[in-house]
């Protein structure tokens, strides 16, 4: 009985170690290799080659049937002021896309943002991350409600540092 025990409790601690160093956690901060998605110097720019006809949405929403089905048929009734269709588009299927949409959406983000020319070249939601993060600059952020939201993920920064 106490040789049962004894490998019951050596199961539980290699599993306990495994899950542990298996675990996923991502560091929050600023980096200074991630490329800039600021746009402060070329928003206007960046904004038509994203809505234009024939522009950089409507490539990306060529090259992805599923990114294309999830655009398709959006309205918003209260815009941001100063926003475009697309902004509010942009928006609302994030936030209604699924979860493995957000997903890969994340390790995409996470994955392309070593340099410039690595975004520029092979991120495939140019015109969505551009979107959403336009339309998070037009908010009135005097307004802006504290949100909360949970994960199972883990997290680590240092305190004080900046990571938004």
């Amino acid at each position: 009985m106490g040789s049962l025990r004894f490998h019951a409790f050596l199961l539980l601690l290699l599993y306990t170690t495994v899950v542990q160093i298996t675990a996923v956690v991502t560091h929050m901060g600023l980096f200074p290799e991630a490329a800039d998605y600021s746009f402060y110097n070329c928003r206007e720019e960046m904004l038509q080659m994203v809505t234009k006809r024939g522009g950089l949405l409507q490539t990306e929403l060529n090259n992805n049937k599923d990114f294309k089905n999830m655009w398709k048929n959006t309205t918003c009734k209260k815009p941001i002021p100063g926003s475009t269709p697309e902004h509010m588009t942009a928006l609302k299927n994030y936030v209604e896309a699924s979860s493995e949409f957000h997903e890969n959406f994340k390790k995409l983000v996470q994955n392309h943002n070593k340099s410039r020319s690595t975004y520029r070249d092979q991120f495939p939601f140019k015109s969505l991350f551009f979107l959403l993060t336009d339309a998070m600059n037009l908010t009135d952020h005097k307004k802006c409600p504290t949100v909360y939201s949970g994960t199972d993920k883990q997290y680590i920064t240092k305190i004080g540092e900046k990571f938004f």
